[in-house]
């Protein structure tokens, strides 16, 4: 089973360097319930795969730029975080250090995760910036392995493959896939699997 996790797109809004709790919810809303540009983005193959989509507009409006041909689910448990009840003025930067997940966001996150691997289906989660860490480290948990190639902050569009860890070989620090080994150790363990590759 594959699962690419997509970081929704985001609407060109402007940006203060500080906002008071109103002045950052307005922020965050029209991130998340504007329209991301259609350029630079191309559409994506989705064939054989499910699509599960936050409930916020810039979510749906990114999954239907990448995966045109893909009917979208609706998933509420992919929603974005809830900003965190301060008072005062902050810096940007810290309003989202300190946007946290709730014990019903890991319950939710558990749940849909526990889903997806009783189904069994390759399938596409679109999701946004500070609720994707939180089902990349339960994915962890749950026995995949997550291959991300940026650093720091997830991204805007940003692609993220998971995979069952049982999928890779482990042997060494590559960990390939067993249907496609890199060296002799990846070849042992797919051959005594029994899984077929490419010699």
């Amino acid at each position: 089973m594959k699962i690419w996790v997509i970081c929704s797109g985001e609407a060109p809004v402007s940006r203060e360097s500080r906002y008071d709790p109103a002045g950052y919810a307005a922020y965050r809303e029209a991130l998340l319930e504007g329209e991301p540009p259609a350029e630079g983005v191309k559409a994506a193959r989705g064939e054989g795969f499910l699509l599960y989509v936050s409930p916020h507009a810039a979510a749906q409006r990114s999954a239907a730029l990448l995966y045109p041909e893909l009917e979208a689910v609706t998933e509420p448990r992919l929603a974005e975080l809830a900003p965190p009840r301060l008072r005062g003025s902050r810096p940007l930067w810290l309003w989202r250090l300190l946007t946290r997940p709730t014990d019903e966001d890991r319950a939710g996150a558990e749940a849909l995760i526990s889903e997806l691997d009783e189904r069994e289906k390759d399938c596409i989660l679109v999701s946004h910036p500070r609720m994707i860490p939180l089902l990349l480290d339960r994915m962890r948990v749950h026995g995949h392995c997550v291959n991300r190639g940026e650093f720091g902050a997830i991204k805007p569009m940003e692609r993220i493959l998971v995979t069952r860890r049982d999928m890779h070989c482990g042997g060494c620090a590559h960990n390939c896939f067993l249907n496609n080994p890199g060296c002799g150790i990846g070849r042992d363990k797919a051959q005594r699997a029994g899984i077929p590759f490419e010699k």
